[in-house]
């Protein structure tokens, strides 16, 4: 079993939330560019695959990047 653990991901609704809570222009993120939810989605894809039947008991960080250099608000 593992888990998806996304970041901020952009969205018709949530844009406007996650610029004013994160305050990190786009190009400051180590990805440079905001997470979708085809980034999202291709990580469980590859965890339904039988190529990653070895990857158990994981946390999967599908954060770009931000989560570990992003200040606690």
């Amino acid at each position: 079993m593992n888990m998806v653990c996304p970041g901020d991901i952009r969205g018709a609704n949530k844009e406007k939330t996650i610029d004013d809570i994160a305050n990190i222009p786009d190009k400051e993120t180590p990805r440079g560019r905001p997470g979708s939810g085809e980034d999202i989605a291709r990580v469980i894809t590859y965890l339904c695959l039988d190529h990653s039947d070895f990857i158990t008991g994981n946390i999967m960080d599908v954060s770009g990047g931000l989560d570990p250099i992003r200040p606690t608000i």
